[in-house]
Formats: C-alpha cells, sequence, structure tokens
C-alpha cells in the first residue's frame, strides 16, 4: 500500500497501464523506506491553514460544503448535512 501511494504521489495511476504500474512496482526508487509515519494525534491548534487545490498554481481555502462533500459522494460516501453535523457539534459540546 505504501508503494502504491509513493507511486501515486509521481504519476497518476489513472494514466498509467497494468504494465507500466508492475514497471513503476518494480524499478522505480520511491524512497518509502525513508519515510517516518507518525500514528499519532496532531491537536487542531497545530494547523495554520487547510488549502485545496483548484489548478496547477493556485490553491484556496477548504471548504467541505464547496470541495469536499461532492467528491465523497462521488465515490459512493454519504455524509450528514451541513444542518445534521451543526446540531450534532451542538449536543457533543453540550455533554461535555
Amino acid at each position: 500500500m505504501i508503494k502504491y501511494a509513493a507511486i501515486d504521489g509521481m504519476v497518476k495511476f489513472d494514466s498509467l497501464t497494468d504494465k507500466e504500474i508492475i514497471r513503476w512496482m518494480k524499478s522505480k526508487n520511491t524512497k518509502e523506506k525513508t519515510w517516518y509515519v507518525f500514528n499519532g494525534c496532531v491537536p487542531s491548534s497545530r494547523f495554520l491553514a487547510i488549502d485545496f487545490k483548484v489548478s496547477e498554481h493556485s490553491y484556496v481555502s477548504y471548504d467541505f460544503e464547496l470541495h469536499g462533500r461532492s467528491i465523497m459522494e462521488s465515490v459512493g460516501l454519504q455524509t450528514i448535512s451541513n444542518e445534521k453535523l451543526l446540531e450534532l457539534n451542538v449536543c457533543v459540546l453540550n455533554k461535555f
């Protein structure tokens, strides 16, 4: 799985044939053995911003309703509505 992530970071699988993917898997040095995988929790206070890439050289502030919901739905993942999410946040905040 890590090898796939490394290759996908360099080329898009959609543009490769099965033979090309096998060739990448066997011969390319993707240096995934040098990666450090952190499985801990990063506090939200450490994030300065989250941006969404709209073109090759252009980013905008990420908004789930504008950038995330339709993409998730296009791959079969359903999320609760924004209204229900706000309602849930109120319930959770009132509980703690």
